[in-house]
């Protein structure tokens, strides 16, 4: 049976990262030629790409994928606005039977989305990503959106473009913020992997040891980007509520990539109370950040979402996040939300944990048995598989079906 070539396009990949991408390769159908397109950078995790090359040939071989890459021409500080060289040509060049558009709201889907003749020519799907907690109310978004959706809204709905929402608050967004038609809004959710995150005793032994805590301390944990949209400085600005609160040990581990103004602004403070103690360490293998989550004993992360939620709740981990709907949602059975911009909420919600051992179990049993029930991956790349084929074969397409265009 020939294979269906699918080509997925997205601004950033990196091979050694968790994100929906990463597993959307890893799990993929055999009916699939899988091939990702994406910019040559690493920027958007502060890394240098010089082992890019080795690292995709090594992803090619394990996982069963090709890896094009291309040159930025110009980035600007939001993720969204990325433009790459040569992008309409290599996607003609690949010549893709499906093209899977990630993020339809960034410049590199609204280029695509604009080509008329790659919209006849091939099976085009997209999905979302974006939170209402990501609107604002500047001059340059309310511009942004009358154009959004005067311009890539109205050829979704013209060219029957189907459009995952990856949570409930997304769909939402699709239908009434974009006015999409309902018809071609289809529901996933963002996952996890149990192979990858999982509970190691050993490893929590061990890093404790490396790191300097004691196996009685209570080990708070962020991993995630240094930056002003994550925000995890907000962990310390909550603690000062508490501070003399705290009357044993409490290690707080912040790992990740550091915007450098960020982090210089917000990390050097310095908790009076000796037995509260920051350590800072660097970004880690998603191949062993299960370690990381392992070694400690509850996980915060204070602003806006992030699949970590899920990953950290598959090692065991009670996790505290600002209350949303999707938050809500993935924390449903294994953690706690606060009040959004409400520091001593956050911090009355540390300190519970932080207090009680029992509730951190319970949390760490209920959560991970609901995480590994509803956001397995492995689950989730099927049903989003069938729904593609069948899209893909079913005359719904403009491939199949062109007098649904002028």
């Amino acid at each position: 049976m020939k294979k269906i070539k699918i080509l997925h396009i997205e601004d950033w990949f990196h091979p050694e990262m968790g994100y929906q991408l990463n597993y959307f390769a890893k799990y993929h159908s055999l009916r699939f030629e899988f091939i990702i397109l994406s910019s040559d950078s690493l920027g958007y995790w502060s890394i240098e790409n010089t082992q890019l090359q080795h690292l995709d040939k090594k992803y090619e071989q394990d996982h069963n994928v090709k890896i094009h890459r291309l040159p930025i021409i110009k980035r600007k500080t939001n993720k969204q606005f990325l433009l790459i060289k040569g992008l309409i040509q290599e996607i003609q060049k690949i010549s893709p039977d499906i093209i899977y558009v990630h993020a339809i709201e960034t410049y590199t889907s609204i280029r695509i989305l604009m080509q008329k003749n790659i919209l006849k020519k091939y099976t085009v799907i997209a999905d979302t990503h974006t939170l209402l907690s990501q609107f604002n109310d500047s001059f340059s978004f309310k511009l942004y959106s009358i154009f959004f959706r005067k311009c890539i809204v109205s050829k979704v709905n013209r060219y029957k473009i189907k459009v995952f929402a990856t949570a409930n608050e997304n769909h939402d967004i699709l239908l009434n913020n974009y006015g999409i038609g309902s018809n071609l809004i289809e529901d996933t959710i963002i996952g996890t992997d149990s192979e990858v995150f999982y509970y190691d005793n050993k490893a929590r032994l061990d890093l404790r040891r490396k790191l300097n805590i004691k196996l009685a301390s209570t080990v708070l944990i962020y991993a995630g980007k240094f930056n002003v949209t994550k925000m995890p400085h907000l962990i310390l600005e909550s603690l000062k509520h508490i501070e003399n609160e705290i009357y044993n040990e409490f290690d707080l581990v912040f790992v990740g990539s550091k915007e450098p103004e960020y982090f210089k602004t917000h990390f050097n403070y310095k908790f009076d109370n000796p037995n509260i103690k920051i350590h800072i360490l660097d970004t880690v293998n998603n191949n062993i950040l299960h370690q990381y989550y392992s070694m400690a004993d509850f996980a915060v992360f204070p602003s806006e979402s992030t699949l970590s939620a899920l990953d950290a709740q598959l090692c065991n981990l009670p996790v505290i996040m600002e209350n949303d709907n999707t938050n809500s949602l993935r924390l449903k059975e294994g953690g706690f939300v606060y009040k959004k911009n409400n520091l001593q909420h956050l911090a009355v919600q540390i300190l519970k944990l932080y207090k009680n051992k029992d509730l951190r179990d319970e949390l760490a049993i209920k959560g991970k048995k609901y995480v590994l029930d509803k956001f397995a991956y492995q689950n989730i790349v099927k049903k989003v598989e069938s729904i593609i084929l069948n899209y893909h074969n079913d005359g719904k397409n403009p491939v199949k079906n062109k007098s649904t265009v002028s």
